[in-house]
């Protein structure tokens, strides 16, 4: 189901694309519909959106109908456009990115303080902080976090999210993160230095000096997302460096660099990074879980009441008594699969 926003968009194009008569022409071949009694006087962006509502008063829906028929007979600006739509996008109860809870087919339930915590970052100005940490001893969701950023900082401001997972690397040395970093942010390799010695924390000044002159160079923006931080395989000259990556940034605080650290638990001393976006992660309960279910059946014409919500997250938690985190990347794939079904108009 489209959200008010992308129906009211599509329908601008429509009108910059075909006239009434060629829709109702569509309309009723395509669809069956007779477009002259829809909104008849109204402008053709409005009578499109009228279109919309009937096509989702009944389930099943069939907007996703009439997209797939744009993409197949419509000219090359709705064929675009239908194809755009088709594509996975984000549900929000609200149309605010920042409370979406469906990241194409991805669930992602509560993180209510990181959603209200993030607003500092894509509502910046030279004095808001660019860095935020993710921090969290048992498995809670923490890597869990990197498509809601990826998510929000194209949906919000149009940056570009970047992913440097270290437990899926070969981080030796202080130098491989920074280079790393460089590769991720397109910067300018051949300005750090050879450090063939491998210098840890104590020595990586040299490293860190050239990070420094290259981040207010960089033309668009982007979010560096550096994940696994607390992975047991990271040592501890690579969660220091990761660390001095963030302070870089935030001393240097550059128009176009926000730096998200992923499980980083080391207290945080430095009075330059007191002010830096802190969220104590912890995984979400039967009662979160039911409000997410309501969300999503509410969308779809077809809602739960509070009582069938809960009932439904509570089968869910009652399958996995211990959430390790096999046990939690099972239980975001039965989330998924009841949220689809929901957001169908279906119940399980």
């Amino acid at each position: 189901m489209l959200t008010g926003a992308q129906v009211s968009w599509l329908a601008n194009e429509v009108d910059q694309s075909w006239s009434a008569d060629k829709l109702a022409v569509f309309v009723h071949e395509e669809l069956e519909i007779d477009f002259s009694k829809l909104a008849p006087g109204q402008d053709l962006k409005q009578r499109v959106v009228e279109l919309f509502k009937v096509l989702t008063r009944d389930l099943p829906m069939r907007d996703g109908e009439l997209l797939e028929k744009l993409e197949i007979a419509g000219n090359q600006r709705l064929r675009n456009a239908a194809r755009k739509l088709l594509q996975p996008s984000y549900f929000s109860p609200t149309t605010d990115p920042h409370d979406a809870i469906l990241l194409g087919e991805e669930a992602f339930v509560d993180r209510g303080e990181l959603r209200k915590k993030l607003r500092k970052f894509t509502n910046p100005s030279p004095y808001t902080t660019r860095v935020l940490i993710i921090r969290g001893e048992e498995p809670c969701g923490k890597s869990y976090s990197w498509s809601f950023l990826r998510h929000l900082a194209w949906s919000s401001v149009g940056a570009k999210a970047v992913h440097v997972p270290l437990a899926d690397g070969d981080y030796k040395h202080p130098r491989d993160l920074v280079e790393q970093t460089f590769f991720m942010l397109d910067l300018d390799l051949d300005v750090l230095p050879a450090m063939p010695d491998q210098p840890q924390q104590a020595r990586i000044d040299p490293l860190i000096g050239a990070l420094y002159g290259q981040i207010g160079k960089l033309p668009e923006r982007r979010w560096l997302v550096i994940d696994d931080i607390n992975d047991q395989a990271v040592t501890p000259e690579i969660r220091e460096t990761a660390y001095a990556i963030a302070k870089c940034v935030e001393d240097n605080r550059p128009e176009n660099l926000w730096v998200a650290l992923l499980g980083y638990n080391e207290e945080i001393l430095d009075n330059k990074l007191r002010k830096v976006v802190v969220e104590d992660v912890r995984f979400f309960d039967a009662e979160l879980l039911a409000q997410h279910f309501q969300w999503i059946a509410g969308a779809s014409g077809n809602p739960l009441s509070p009582a069938e919500a809960r009932e439904y997250a509570d089968l869910i938690f009652a399958k996995y008594p211990v959430l390790a985190k096999e046990a939690m990347i099972s239980m975001t794939r039965d989330i998924e699969t009841m949220g689809e079904r929901l957001k169908a108009g279906e119940r399980p």
